[in-house]
C-alpha cells in the first residue's frame, strides 16, 4: 500500500480494497489511473453508490464464504516472489 501522495501517477494502479474503502475519499488522479479494483470481501453493495468512479474500471469480487481465502491468495498472488501460493 502506498498513499496517493507516494504512488507514482504515470504508472497504472492496481486497486485491492476491503469493506472499509471509500472510494471517494481517495484522490481522483489515483482513481484516474487505477486500471483494476481487486475487493476480496464479499459483494460490492457499499460501492453502488460510488458506481460513477468505478463503472469503468475491471472489478473482481470474492465470495464471503471464501472471503479469507481470496484475500489471502490476491495478496500471496501480488507478492509471488516473496511466498508461496496457499492451497486452501
Amino acid at each position: 500500500y502506498c498513499s496517493p501522495h507516494e504512488a507514482d501517477l504515470k504508472n497504472p494502479v492496481i486497486l485491492v480494497t476491503n469493506t472499509h474503502t471509500q472510494l471517494r475519499a481517495l484522490a481522483p488522479e489515483l482513481l484516474s489511473q487505477t486500471k483494476l479494483i481487486i475487493h476480496p470481501n464479499s459483494g460490492y453493495d457499499h460501492f453502488a453508490q460510488e458506481k460513477d468512479l468505478w463503472q469503468e474500471i475491471p472489478l473482481v469480487i470474492g465470495h464471503e464464504i471464501r472471503a479469507q481465502a481470496v484475500a489471502e491468495y490476491s495478496l500471496s498472488a501480488l507478492f509471488q516472489g516473496l511466498s508461496e501460493l496457499p492451497q486452501h
